[in-house]
């Protein structure tokens, strides 16, 4: 018995604290719409040198935050590594 309470506390405490870090992030970003960059693609912006609007069919809600991307192999190659994108890219 001792050892579902247990359980079920540290399944409540992790639950909280991933809510939390989602607050966080949202709370961080300039978020305009619900967008991250206002709906600019993140990887054609470094790879064409240039902004470029996300499409809305194409996009990730990575925890809590929605990024538009101009295809599917930019939004894949952003999902691979999003915390390495989301810091290469200043966000």
């Amino acid at each position: 018995m001792k050892k579902v309470l247990v359980s079920i506390l540290i399944i409540l405490l992790a639950n909280v604290s991933a809510n939390t870090q989602v607050a966080l992030r949202v709370k961080e970003f300039n978020l305009e719409k619900n967008l991250a960059i206002q709906g600019y693609d993140l990887i054609a912006y470094f790879s064409y040198n240039k902004a470029i609007k996300g499409k809305a069919q194409c996009t990730a809600n990575i925890e809590g935050v929605t990024y538009n991307f101009t295809s599917a192999a930019n939004k894949d190659l952003f999902v691979k590594d999003y915390k390495k994108n989301d810091l290469q890219y200043g966000l």
